[in-house]
């Protein structure tokens, strides 16, 4: 094993050092004379601080293991520093540095590593044989690039992104944080096949700058209390197992081509000026999570509330979200009239009305005239969405309306059957004259007829229409 003062003999000295060995105690070297420096299979036991070197060329840590706390602070003018395939057991700090390129490869961290103040050109993490397990946080404004690699069995275990000016990431990472407010550009990304990211959060925050995931798969990604008017957020060829935008200002967002594998949430944020292209939704009603579609309700409960004195079992956090999920299914409905997208737009509409046909039932101070509206709207062709429904209740009244005026015998011959169906049709032409002498009340039940019929002949139509708009 060699003493912390032979290394800082051979130091001060200014020789080049190629040692493997094993050290004892802490070790700190201050202000010596750097050249080139490798360390190759060594072990460091007890605390290593390197600090206040200038015009270094190079600083290379080589199949290192470092047990204690490591520093490397305030280095000037290094050409480069590298790290490669070193075993980090305890927590590493690169604070102050000025270098051309820094470089950490193939390196195991079980602790944190800290980058803070670095102007570095280039900064480059790969995870190839092994998983950078622990948290690393990037906490430097004035590096111009930062780059994550990692194949398919690798991967990073925490990445917080406190400050900094672009970072790439074509890598697996377990947990990414956004904590900068103004940087450059944040692209996740993956060349070959898809990487995967478990968790992505941008939490308590306004940031300026450009967000890119493209090809990867995102366990949960939460955007929470956020807001952007000077950059962009753009999600393309991606999967999203579970996402969530809560209280959220994003001017500049879009979703092309992405799949929610699960009804994402969506809460108190602002989606009009949402661009959306491709998006695969979980199921085909373009649910929300927890967003009450599914949830039966009595058709008559406010009714039987007032009625019977029922027990009112919807409390007001119930009601809040039932209004969050309809402001959101609205303000869906106006991004994808935006982006032109007609079927979204229909199914949107649709989910913010069934929403608040369940809000006038459980609700108190909702005109009776609005409660009315919206219930003849959902018998009679669930908001438009429905042809078979106007279809139904026009064969329906039109043959009561006929069994009434005419009082025909039944018969079980399939021909009496047809001729007394074809004349059931013929009530619904709008010119039928009404035969001479017929009561005044029968006159009036017609006309009452033939407005009825129309009102379901238009529903039906527009029904039938809802995608030949242009």
């Amino acid at each position: 094993m060699k003493s912390k003062d032979y290394i800082f003999e051979c130091l001060k000295r200014g020789d080049e050092i190629s040692a493997n060995f094993e050290t004892v105690g802490s070790v700190s070297l201050k202000d010596v004379n750097l050249k080139h420096v490798i360390f190759d299979n060594c072990v460091f036991n007890d605390r290593f601080l390197l600090t206040e070197i200038s015009d270094v060329i190079n600083i290379e840590f080589l199949n290192c293991t470092f047990n204690e706390y490591f520093s490397l602070e305030d280095v000037e003018h290094a050409s480069t520093i590298i790290f490669k395939s070193c075993t980090f057991k305890k927590w590493i700090e690169l604070e102050n540095l000025t270098s051309s390129f820094l470089n950490i490869e193939n390196c195991s961290n079980h602790h944190s590593f800290t980058l803070k103040n670095v102007k570095v050109e280039d900064v480059s993490f790969a995870a190839e044989e092994v998983s950078f397990e622990g948290t690393l946080i990037i906490d430097s404004l004035e590096q111009k690039e930062i780059t994550f690699t990692s194949l398919s069995s690798s991967y990073f275990g925490r990445i917080i992104l406190e400050n900094f000016h672009k970072v790439e990431i074509d890598a697996n990472v377990h947990r990414l944080e956004l904590g900068a407010s103004v940087f450059k550009s944040l692209e996740l990304y993956s060349s070959k096949e898809t990487n995967s990211i478990s968790e992505l959060l941008i939490t308590d925050i306004h940031f300026e700058g450009n967000i890119l995931l493209e090809d990867v798969s995102v366990g949960l990604m939460s955007i929470a209390n956020a807001s952007c008017n000077k950059g962009m957020l753009t999600i393309a060829h991606s999967e999203l197992i579970d996402f969530e935008v809560n209280n959220c200002q994003i001017d500049n967002f879009t979703l092309n081509q992405v799949e929610f594998v699960k009804p994402p949430e969506m809460l108190g944020s602002n989606l009009k000026t949402w661009r959306l292209s491709g998006v695969i939704w979980a199921d085909r009603k373009r649910s929300l999570k927890d967003s009450y579609l599914s949830k039966k309700i009595m058709w008559f409960y406010w009714l039987f509330k007032r009625v019977l004195g029922e027990k009112f079992t919807y409390n007001e956090d119930d009601i809040s979200l039932i209004k969050d999920h309809i402001e959101t299914y609205r303000q869906l409905k106006t991004a994808s009239i935006a982006n032109n997208n007609l079927i979204d737009t229909l199914a949107f509409y649709r989910n913010e009305m069934k929403l608040y046909w369940k809000l006038v039932r459980i609700e108190g101070g909702i005109p009776l005239n609005d409660r009315i509206l919206v219930f003849i709207n959902r018998i009679s062709s669930d908001f438009g969405q429905s042809w078979i429904l106007p279809l139904v209740w026009l064969f329906l009244i039109t043959g009561l309306y006929y069994f009434k005026l005419d009082s025909p015998s039944l018969s079980c011959y399939p021909t009496d059957w047809w001729n007394g169906f074809l004349e059931m049709l013929s009530y619904l032409n709008p010119f039928r004259k009404i035969p001479e002498g017929t009561a005044k009340i029968q006159i009036g039940l017609d006309v009452l007829f033939k407005v009825v019929s129309a009102y379901f002949v238009y529903h039906f139509i527009r029904a039938t229409r809802k995608f030949g708009k242009v």
